[in-house]
């Protein structure tokens, strides 16, 4: 069954100054290929739509990328769509045309994408039915400000390639000017005005209303009435059958053939230099510098089908072409998952990583990223479990330990981290990454020290605090016990009058240093203890003391009549206790009053010392 295979480039920022940031490429490039993919839009299959958006779009993986999907994925009947924003340029040298990805600069044209070669080299040798490119580029130069007839003709960038697709069946290009050095870009709702009316279009008011299909004919002629000369499209090439981007595919067509332009035979490997002297495109089997898996952060859908397909015939061949395809695959269905994982769709990033996981059991690369999948979607036990089922494959990849270190470290096992990352180490002493995960975890270690050191002897913890409190109310309730059990030695064993004094004594300091004391450390939270045995000592003064002081009034005052009169009746039985129970009662006067006083200065003082150590 005939496929539609998309690859969708959207670049803002260049790393050459001399290409002016853009505003809506990348937005234009994921609208789209959301929208292509969409079950109530496009209703491509997703795995066979890839999108490579800013940085990521360097010269070197959209070549590997055109050629993988043109030249090893397509087939007959198959239609190839891509769809390139950005800036586009013509070399003052040669006077040929280039697409600007992310790490082109200006003055070296060869580090742009040659449209020469994208023509002589893929268009020419595809079996795809149809290959669409879409250049919705920003015009930049001198040379194509002097060769254009109107100001967005985009035939100056194409040059030879116009000859090119000429002689070729279903080769078109259909081309859009984002803007130039005189008229800026156009957007609307975040869009490029180009790509909003297409999807505008394609959602229904391009189709046709006999079948409900949407064309490509339909579509530009759509766009050629909803869109003004900036934006209007330019289509160039020949449609030898109906190019249908919704709704059913056309039977299969046999591949295109060359009719003027000398083909190379399939495999055979193509100058990396032009004819003109610059860049094409490396068509030979290996995949070019900088695409490697490092460097492939990139949506893609492999083609998991086919992938099992080949393998099933190949009858596991070392080495052979088909393993070196699997493995491309293997790099470019990463690629995908790592975007996904970015993305947080962790579903759809996980189900790619299983699928290349049942092609190829023992991609350490595969295992890993379902590991960082797993763990960064917050499963980190079973993160591990993958891991730990990962080294029993291979025990002597160092990353594998170092991320099982890692997972270790973050579940608070962190001794078991350490022995990790130090096996780690001692696979591969020259990671800097590994030093670093190290250092983390040691950090890890001496911090859970340091706390559980703190919840032990820290002053400030919540039951250290109420120690402190129920320490502070016993010692005050001691004191006091101590000057009461003072007074009735001295009135029941007058011949021990200095232990008496001496039990008077060591309670009022009870008093005074546990109330200063507590207050120092902990604040006014613990005034309460000394306010309550100041309470309790206040009422025992005037319980006591009260009606002595009252005698005189008794008959004035007949509630405290009867407790004067047997008061003063006790003393003058027993005159001896007279001087006790008067020692009594200023020992109570100071008690209720004195340690009250010192706790209010140890609190104030506590602050004062604690502002200075801050």
């Amino acid at each position: 069954m005939a496929k539609r295979l998309g690859l969708i480039i959207g670049v803002n920022q260049y790393q050459d100054p001399t290409f002016r940031p853009l505003q809506f490429a990348e937005n234009d490039a994921r609208a789209l290929a959301q929208w292509l993919v969409n079950a109530q839009g496009g209703k491509w299959n997703p795995s066979d739509v890839q999108l490579v958006q800013g940085m990521h779009a360097t010269r070197e993986l959209t070549e590997s990328l055109i050629m993988q999907v043109c030249l090893n994925v397509a087939e007959p009947g198959d239609l190839v769509m891509i769809y390139f924003a950005g800036h586009a340029f013509i070399d003052e040298g040669s006077g040929q045309g280039f697409l600007a990805l992310a790490n082109t600069r200006y003055q070296e044209a060869r580090t742009g994408l040659h449209l020469l070669s994208f023509a002589q080299h893929i268009l020419t040798r595809s079996r795809a039915g149809h290959i669409l490119l879409i250049l919705d580029c920003f015009q930049n130069g001198p040379a194509w400000r002097t060769q254009r007839v109107s100001p967005f003709d985009a035939r100056p960038v194409l040059g030879p390639v116009l000859n090119i697709i000429q002689q070729q069946s279903n080769r078109l290009v259909l081309c859009s000017c984002r803007g130039n050095d005189l008229i800026p870009e156009a957007g609307e709702r975040g869009l490029g005005l180009f790509i909003h009316r297409t999807i505008v279009g394609l959602c229904g008011p391009a189709s046709d209303p006999a079948t409900g299909n949407i064309s490509l004919q339909s579509l530009q002629q759509f766009l050629s009435k909803s869109l003004a000369d900036q934006q209007r499209p330019q289509l160039f090439g020949q449609e030898q059958s109906p190019l249908v981007l919704v709704g059913d595919m056309p039977f299969p067509l046999n591949a295109p053939s060359s009719q003027g332009t000398q083909q190379m035979p399939p495999g055979a490997p193509t100058p990396f230099m032009a004819d003109s002297g610059t860049p094409g495109f490396n068509t030979s089997n290996s995949m070019p510098p900088g695409a490697g898996p490092e460097r492939q952060q990139v949506t893609t859908g492999a083609h998991y089908a086919t992938m099992t397909a080949q393998r099933d015939t190949s009858a596991y061949i070392p080495q052979s072409a088909v393993d070196q395809q699997l493995l491309q695959q293997s790099k470019l269905m990463l690629g995908q998952a790592q975007q996904l994982l970015q993305a947080e769709n962790y579903p759809e990033a996980f189900g790619i990583v299983e699928r290349i996981l049942q092609v190829i059991p023992n991609d350490s690369a595969a295992w890993l990223l379902k590991a960082q999948i797993l763990g960064t979607a917050g499963r980190q036990q079973e993160s591990l479990a993958v891991v730990e089922q990962f080294l029993q494959i291979d025990s002597h990849n160092a990353l594998a330990w170092s991320m099982r270190a890692v997972l270790l470290s973050n579940m608070g096992q962190h001794e078991a981290a350490q022995s990790a990352i130090e096996r780690s180490l001692e696979i591969d002493a020259s990671n800097p990454e590994s030093y670093g995960i190290k250092n983390t975890i040691m950090a890890n270690i001496a911090a859970t020290q340091h706390a559980q050191s703190s919840r032990l002897t820290a002053p400030s913890s919540q039951a250290g605090r109420a120690g402190a409190f129920f320490l502070a109310l016993l010692l005050q309730f001691l004191g006091l016990g101590l000057g009461v059990a003072g007074t009735a030695l001295s009135i029941f064993q007058p011949g021990l009058k200095l232990v008496a004094l001496a039990l008077f004594s060591l309670g009022l300091t009870m008093l005074c240093a546990s109330a200063a004391r507590v207050t120092y450390r902990y604040g006014f939270a613990h005034l309460l203890p000394t306010f309550l045995v100041s309470l309790l000592a206040g009422g025992a003064l005037v319980a006591i003391e009260g009606p002595l002081l009252l005698t005189g009034l008794a008959s004035h005052l007949n509630p405290l009549a009867p407790l004067a009169a047997k008061l003063s009746s006790t003393l003058a039985t027993h005159f001896s206790w007279m001087a006790p129970v008067a020692f009594l009662g200023v020992w109570l006067a100071v008690a209720a009053t004195l340690p009250l006083l010192l706790a209010l200065g140890g609190a104030f003082a506590g602050i004062g010392a604690r502002k200075r150590k801050r």
